[in-house]
């Protein structure tokens, strides 16, 4: 960094955090998602934007960094996992001078409450270290997505992510009970409580899901659960969408409870559970004349959860289901989801010819997912450039409303694929309000869609830049992510 604001900016947090801990450049990114998933928003030349990369270990030093980077007038982006750099771009930055909180070095678990049965974090624990922690109690952290190694509590918060057990537990935010959040003048907040009961103005919700826009969070108080001592799934083949919809209604009505239900197109299927089999199994005879797959998951007691399966069984079957009797495509997928950790599989590298992956994640009531998923389709533009990935949906019950994960496959090294991608994801922005939902149901705007955030709260946009201003009065905190 050369500009003499710059060079007295790097003196003053060494002086908070050390020598050692002040650099112009990222330090060891978490490599999965910049491996698979595809540069569709140009960070990679935000990652070469001029930058101070700061490393506190307190929330006494944040407080000191946040004080003097508000006095030097330069903007902050909280980092933690940086899994959805390119999947948002939450943790990117968008100034050419800016201060990067690179949160790693906080990553202690602080307390154990089994009485409550709470848990409270450091920001950068990371799911599978808290959730490995948490093992050997008897307990577990109801949040599995695919970036888990590297996932941290506080990004996960900050996107509000999803996983398979959504379907039971919710996502990120819906655990958070209390929390520790520095504001952009440098004082310490707390807000939330060791129950779920936070009724007055619902502080805790400004800090879900806004990627450090109002806040930035340093410490964390979950809910966590014992982990069941049984689980059994089962995969279902269906011809629509249609009749997944009166199947999932049936499971509500019956007063079912599963842990989780995911809705992979065909095409998902083929690629997360199939690809690994192939050489052992018909895939013809599994995939037959079947468009959608809906996989059904309870856990528990075991005589509680093999009665719940079965009637489910029933339930889905009288709606057109036909349950896939070869389990080993059951297992197939369930590792993909909980196991794998990647988009991106080596049979699928192999498959499409190197091509990186990217989504959009609308959400919608269910009961609209056979004309929403057609028209996304269908506005795929023509030729080779951006290869279907098939259409995955995490489903939330009791509501009815599921999570679209949106995907295609792509060449990130080709401009054309990368303005067709954009282009697509617009329409698919444009089709996820038209059928009633929202556009950033998982992932948050990021850079991604921050041209769509109009898009997204078209009759609430003046509220959120007043909160904006309340909180972040000279705009310092993440900047360009939803403003």
């Amino acid at each position: 960094m050369n500009s003499r604001l710059s060079e007295l900016a790097q003196e003053t947090f060494r002086g908070i955090v050390g020598t050692e801990n002040v650099s112009d450049d990222w330090v060891e990114l978490p490599s999965i998602h910049l491996q698979t998933y595809a540069d569709v928003s140009g960070n990679k030349i935000a990652m070469r934007n001029r930058k101070c990369v700061v490393r506190p270990s307190s929330i006494k030093e944040i407080q000191e960094i946040v004080r003097a980077a508000r006095s030097l007038s330069l903007p902050m982006v909280p980092l933690g996992g940086a899994t959805t750099f390119y999947v948002s771009g939450g943790p990117v930055t968008t100034e050419k001078e800016s201060i990067v909180l690179d949160l790693r070095r906080m990553n202690q678990i602080l307390d154990l409450d089994e009485f409550s049965g709470t848990v409270t974090v450091q920001p950068c624990v990371t799911v599978e270290q808290l959730n490995k922690f948490l093992e050997r109690k008897g307990l577990r952290y109801p949040h599995h997505p695919e970036s888990r190694i590297t996932a941290t509590v506080a990004g996960a918060i900050s996107v509000n992510g999803i996983s398979p057990f959504s379907t039971k537990f919710g996502r990120p935010g819906d655990q958070v009970l209390a929390m520790k959040v520095v504001l952009s003048d440098g004082e310490i907040y707390d807000v939330g409580n060791k129950t779920m009961f936070d009724n007055v103005f619902r502080m805790k919700n400004l800090f879900i899901g806004t990627e450090g826009c109002v806040g930035i969070i340093t410490e964390i108080t979950l809910k966590v659960y014992p982990i069941p001592k049984s689980r059994m799934m089962e995969l279902f083949g269906f011809k629509n969408l249609d009749d997944v919809a009166k199947a999932l209604q049936g499971i509500v009505d019956s007063g079912l409870v599963p842990e989780s239900v995911m809705i992979p197109e065909r095409q998902r299927i083929y690629n997360e559970a199939l690809l690994p089999l192939l050489s052992t199994v018909d895939v013809s005879e599994i995939l037959e004349d079947n468009e959608q797959f809906v996989l059904v998951v309870f856990s528990g007691d075991a005589p509680i959860v093999k009665f719940s399966i079965e009637n489910a069984e029933t339930i889905i079957q009288s709606n057109g289901g036909t349950k896939i009797r070869d389990h080993r495509v059951v297992e197939s997928y369930w590792e993909n989801l909980t196991q794998i950790g990647a988009v991106v599989t080596p049979q699928m590298n192999a498959t499409y010819g190197g091509r990186k992956y990217n989504s959009i994640r609308g959400g919608i009531p269910i009961r609209a997912l056979a004309k929403y998923n057609k028209a996304v389709r269908e506005a795929l533009p023509p030729g080779d450039k951006l290869i279907d990935a098939g259409i995955t949906s995490y489903v939330f019950l009791p509501q009815l409303d599921a999570i679209q994960i949106c995907g295609v496959l792509l060449n990130d090294g080709d401009s054309e694929s990368v303005v067709q991608f954009n282009a697509w994801a617009e329409k698919v922005c444009e089709l996820s309000k038209k059928f009633g939902g929202t556009i950033s149901a998982s992932g948050a705007i990021g850079t991604l869609l921050l041209n769509f955030a109009q898009m997204e709260m078209p009759g609430s946009s003046e509220v959120a830049r007043k909160i904006k201003k309340a909180l972040d009065s000279d705009h310092l905190l993440n900047p360009g992510k939803m403003f």
